[in-house]
């Protein structure tokens, strides 16, 4: 598991950068500057070619890619250059990685809601479609029967002694009612696949099976709707973003502090793992989120954080 955790991880990376960067140099080329180097990933170069003036590489590390244009860093005289074409082409080639870090997002949110997917943030009743409630495990508590039977957040309860549950408080009254007795537990992840029956003893406390429960509302749209649907949620979660930022800023210029909701390559791979572990849907949306947060955080005037 470990090892497809890493390699979700890299991928998922490689991919948003490599998407952004491929942004930079498809306009480039259409805005008729020169490129002078394509590449996939980072050195050592694994191998290359050379085609219409621009070198494309190959290289070993995955994790994004890179493109080099004449003149973007210095004061180049070719006619072809960054710095000689007219502004129009440059501030669209400087864009191009932000718009496609949000096509992406789109794209794989679009495929999200085609499959069946938890808004990422809007309330699942302002679609129409096809929906789907249930009820998901959040957390184990420590020493708990659930712990004890290695249940594992991301989880979904579907039954409980072959009655399915909907809501939280069919869970809460389901094992209330069956104190110090052992239960059949029917599991599945987010998409109702993996389906697993174990058997558990329950506790005598307020919380026979020990979890903490959460709500899921799955909505499943047809493909012009969840585009429609797609580029609404896009819009929502930058706007989200723009507001954590305007916090984010004020608590560090204010208090000297940073906020705990801010996460690092650590924390990045540890919310990747657990994406990979609730299923592809949680995947796309992760994907779709980070994507957003790159676009936004390129569109900044700060060089320092360009993609």
């Amino acid at each position: 598991m470990l090892l497809i955790n890493i390699l979700g991880f890299v991928l998922i990376l490689g991919v948003l950068v490599f998407v952004h960067e491929f942004g930079h140099f498809i306009v480039a080329k259409w805005s008729k500057m020169k490129v002078n180097e394509f590449a996939f990933g980072f050195p050592p170069t694994l191998f290359s070619w050379r085609k219409k003036g621009t070198k494309y590489l190959i290289n070993l590390i995955p994790i994004g890619g890179y493109v080099k244009i004449e003149g973007e860093d210095s004061d180049s005289k070719n006619p072809n250059s960054f710095n000689r074409r007219p502004i129009r082409f440059r501030i669209l080639t400087l864009f191009a990685g932000v718009f496609m870090n949000w096509l992406l997002a789109v794209v794989v949110l679009t495929i999200g809601f085609m499959i069946g997917m938890i808004p990422p943030i809007s309330d699942y009743s302002n679609y129409q479609g096809q929906k789907e409630t249930g009820v998901i495990i959040t957390k184990t508590i420590e020493g708990s029967p659930a712990q004890t039977a290695k249940l594992e957040a991301g989880q979904k309860i579907v039954s409980i002694n072959g009655k399915l549950v909907y809501e939280s408080e069919d869970v809460s009254q389901l094992t209330k009612l069956h104190k110090g007795q052992n239960i059949t537990l029917e599991l599945s992840d987010l998409n109702g696949n993996n389906s697993e029956i174990k058997s558990i003893l329950l506790g005598e406390n307020d919380v026979p099976l020990g979890v903490y429960l959460s709500e899921v509302y799955k909505v499943k749209l047809g493909f012009f709707k969840a585009v429609i649907a797609s580029i609404k949620e896009t819009f929502v979660v930058i706007w989200a973003i723009v507001v954590f930022l305007g916090q984010f800023l004020k608590q560090l210029f204010v208090t000297g502090t940073l906020s705990d909701d801010v996460a690092g390559p650590v924390g990045i791979y540890f919310l990747t793992s657990q994406a990979i572990g609730m299923g592809v849907v949680a995947v796309l949306q992760l994907v779709a989120i980070f994507s957003v947060n790159l676009a936004v955080i390129n569109i900044l005037p700060f060089p320092a954080l360009d993609g």
